[in-house]
């Protein structure tokens, strides 16, 4: 299902007003298709409770343009910024959805020095950050390899490590590859979000070069978020292909 022309032309219009103006319009009809269309499950809440005001990075798999606004509404006492790709300001609507969650800027697969720096001062100030570390929503519904770079921020900023495993998104609101800007609720369905204990990301080991150790800790990591899904979401990091 392609966006509807009665919410393409007010995002269109919305563009044209002030910010302070235009994001809280924008999370009130977020908010009214949010209750329309998912039924959100969140389990393990007690987790968040205990990191509320303490500084984490949050780490969770990646099915659907519609994970960070939900991640957000459940994080929202966590002081959460997200590690957002600089693709999604490049459309009219993932733009101004975007406006409504804290975010830092990153090019995605290259090394975003940058991003990283911002991504740590901002741990470092009290605040906490969420990325997926396969650095794109997964085309195959199911976890795909990740990317290490999440390792190296929660290392440098020596905070917590709190996985989140998120499924059936992605039968609610799913990928479009043609245009990332006609995304719109397919149906309605249930969204379960779980949260996993924290964790502190290993020191190298003597015996070990960076790779190894980069390697090592990433795989650990989404092991962990392997196991808040179902199989069916585990994909490259389902039991099968653990070493």
């Amino acid at each position: 299902m392609n966006m509807p022309i009665y919410i393409y032309y007010p995002m269109l219009i919305f563009s044209k007003m002030p910010s302070f103006i235009r994001t809280p319009i924008i999370r009130v009809i977020l908010e009214f298709y949010l209750k329309k269309y998912i039924k959100l499950e969140v389990y393990n809440k007690e987790i968040l409770e205990e990191m509320k005001g303490k500084p984490a990075l949050y780490i969770c798999n990646h099915l659907s343009n519609m994970d960070a606004i939900l991640l957000n509404k459940v994080l929202k006492k966590n002081r959460v910024a997200f590690i957002a790709g600089v693709k999604l300001t490049r459309n009219i609507i993932t733009y101004q959805v975007m406006q409504t969650v804290r975010t830092i800027k990153i090019t995605p697969n290259t090394a975003d020095v940058g991003a990283i720096k911002a991504a740590i001062d901002y741990l470092k100030k009290g605040g906490s950050i969420l990325i997926f570390p396969e650095g794109t929503r997964s085309r195959v519904r199911s976890m795909i390899e990740a990317k290490p770079g999440f390792a190296v921020i929660a290392s440098k900023a020596n905070v917590p490590v709190v996985p989140i495993g998120i499924e059936g998104v992605d039968d609610i609101f799913p990928i479009n590859d043609n245009d990332i800007g006609k995304e719109f609720f397919k149906k309605r369905g249930t969204a379960k979000i779980t949260i996993g204990k924290p964790f502190y990301i290993d020191k190298q080991g003597e015996n070990e070069d960076r790779d190894q150790w980069l390697r090592r800790i990433t795989n650990d990591a989404m092991y962990r978020i392997a196991a808040l899904v179902s199989p069916r979401y585990r994909g490259v990091y389902s039991k099968e292909n653990a070493n």
